[in-house]
């Protein structure tokens, strides 16, 4: 079983893309830490079998025991613009009234709970403690067993992700791991977004530079 460490927002198909390439029946998606142990301790344990789960990466390597971990890192403004959005779809989320009364680069500017939940949401998650550091992330990915892809080179992971699991190439979606940049990227909301998660693009650059030049990352 691979364990896929998924960073809220990164990709919004990610469900529906491994279901339709692997069937329900080979992948399973916690609802959280818990429920992701529990759903291992079901789950098969060969390698075509995938289980998505957010949750600290120290939490996924001792679930794993040893097995794979995998996941994707996108950068900051198309993450955070679809966090934005589900705000706004959902009346029972937390940042839903927000979401209704600021502009996303006004919830920026002025601090609010939206910024604190998802700014940094990637060295959150990969880095021991949770402390947003994007160096001490890298290390701990490479200190595990695990395949990381990030931003600048989706389709490759794509194509990685569709190795470690087994499938015949071309059976995974291309395009589910690349989220074009928003149109208001080079402006205010932008500058916020990339200033406010520095920690995420050094981690972003420490992937860069820890592949040696490869499109993933593989320790």
């Amino acid at each position: 079983m691979i364990i896929f460490l998924n960073i809220p927002f990164t990709t919004t198909r990610l469900r529906a893309g491994l279901t339709a390439a692997l069937g329900a029946d080979r992948c399973q998606f916690a609802k959280g830490e818990a429920h992701a142990k529990t759903l291992s301790m079901r789950a098969p344990k060969s390698d075509g079998h995938i289980l998505v789960a957010t949750m600290p990466l120290e939490a996924a390597v001792a679930l794993a025991d040893g097995g794979l971990i995998t996941t994707f890192v996108g950068r900051p403004e198309p993450r955070l613009t679809a966090a934005w959005r589900a705000a706004i779809a959902d009346p029972k989320h937390p940042d839903h009234a927000d979401a209704h009364t600021f502009r996303i680069v006004e919830a920026l500017a002025e601090a609010r709970p939206f910024a604190a939940r998802q700014n940094n949401l990637a060295t959150k998650l990969l880095a021991p403690g949770g402390a947003p550091d994007g160096g001490a992330a890298v290390k701990a990915l490479a200190a595990a067993n695990t395949l990381v892809g990030w931003a600048a080179h989706p389709f490759a992971y794509a194509d990685a992700l569709e190795r470690a699991l087994k499938l015949p190439s071309g059976t995974l979606e291309r395009g589910l791991f690349n989220a074009p940049l928003p149109t208001n990227a080079d402006g205010p909301f932008g500058t916020l977004a990339r200033t406010q998660n520095a920690a995420d693009i050094a981690l972003l650059k420490g992937l860069a530079t820890a592949s040696g030049g490869a499109p993933v990352f593989r320790p």
